[in-house]
């Protein structure tokens, strides 16, 4: 049996006032945010003193930044929406199971139901721990599965009791769908956004400071000095941030983004009998 480990729970379901606000625009900023806005600041300096200037068109920064990140934020919520669907999927049926075992027989002194609650903590804390690593690792996935085995096993003591074939077909069915369900939050796991795309959008990021030195510096004679200075860094902490934000979304199970997939075993079996 697995030790039990640190029950993961949402910080919050929605902004309540100005600190939730602020902390989830923290989650939005790492090293990157720092590395792209410092670089996009020193370049148009040095632009601006050496007068290279030039008036690009904004219209770039669109079509080769925004456009692939918008779609590859898209792309990343609906497979995260696909996996909360499956997760929920998972612990219905997994409830379902265990409501069969703990119901359907007369004689209700048995610890069918008992002991499949300790096997479904095991399962879901497997499952956690599997979806947290960075990298496919097949052992893990080799204790998911014998553990599904030992739920299937576990469930065919109920033909000791004289249960209809027709339940036990409908139980065999609950731990079929629980194992397409997490076959389906694996899919999330393990096959990401296109490589390419992401690639792409990231080298034009932090090719931007470069790119667009000159045509900050030439901002310099339309407005005043400080807002010469005050454009490059806005404009790349719009962009770096919501890369940034895709990338939470590409991994959907690493429990650091605001809207990551908890997976809290814990408190999933421990109110499963209240």
């Amino acid at each position: 049996m697995i030790k039990k480990g640190r029950a993961y729970h949402p910080t919050k379901y929605a902004t309540e006032n100005i600190w939730d606000i602020l902390y989830s625009f923290r989650k939005a900023m790492n090293f990157k945010t720092l590395i792209v806005t410092g670089m996009s600041l020193v370049i148009t300096v040095l632009c601006h003193q050496l007068k290279l200037e030039a008036d690009f068109p904004l219209t770039i920064i669109s079509i080769a930044i925004v456009f692939p990140l918008v779609f590859s934020l898209r792309a990343a919520f609906a497979r995260r929406e696909k996996a909360l669907k499956n997760y929920a999927i998972l612990k219905g049926n997994g409830l379902s199971v265990y409501y069969g075992l703990r119901d359907w027989t007369p004689d209700y002194q048995h610890h069918l139901h008992e002991e499949y609650r300790e096997m479904m903590t095991e399962l879901m804390q497997l499952i956690r721990i599997y979806f947290q690593g960075v990298h496919f690792e097949k052992e893990r996935e080799q204790l998911i599965y014998q553990t599904f085995s030992g739920i299937s096993q576990h469930a065919q003591k109920l033909r000791a009791y004289n249960i209809p074939a027709t339940e036990m077909s409908r139980i065999n069915q609950y731990i079929s769908k629980m194992m397409i369900a997490y076959g389906n939050m694996k899919i999330a796991y393990e096959y990401r956004t296109p490589l390419t795309l992401r690639a792409y959008s990231k080298v034009f990021i932090f090719a931007f400071p470069i790119l667009f030195g000159p045509y900050f510096a030439s901002n310099f004679s339309h407005y005043v000095t400080a807002l010469g200075y005050v454009m490059p860094v806005v404009y790349s902490f719009i962009l770096i941030s919501l890369d940034n934000i895709q990338d939470q979304l590409e991994y959907p199970y690493e429990q650091f983004g605001e809207d990551d997939i908890f997976i809290d075993a814990e408190y999933f079996t421990e109110i499963i009998d209240s």
